[in-house]
């Protein structure tokens, strides 16, 4: 079971998530114009899906730990 700090923290990485998860969407369907802008958005679209996945990694992290403190 998750305790009231964990999930607190939780909820705010994934509000976080959330939002980093809207603006990747508003990123990718903007339009360009030539190849370097082209370039530069697929740079920043790999950016935030690397953000988004370390956020995904910390929330299973904290899940993760609740867990096994349940346990023993």
């Amino acid at each position: 079971m998750v305790n009231k700090a964990s999930k607190r923290v939780i909820k705010n990485i994934q509000n976080e998530m959330d939002q980093l998860k809207k603006q990747f969407k508003e990123m990718e369907l903007r339009p360009c114009q030539g190849d370097a802008d082209l370039e530069l958005r697929e740079k920043d679209l790999k950016v935030l899906k690397g953000r988004i996945f370390e956020l995904e990694k910390e929330v299973d992290k904290y899940k993760y730990a609740q867990r096994i403190r349940t346990t023993f």
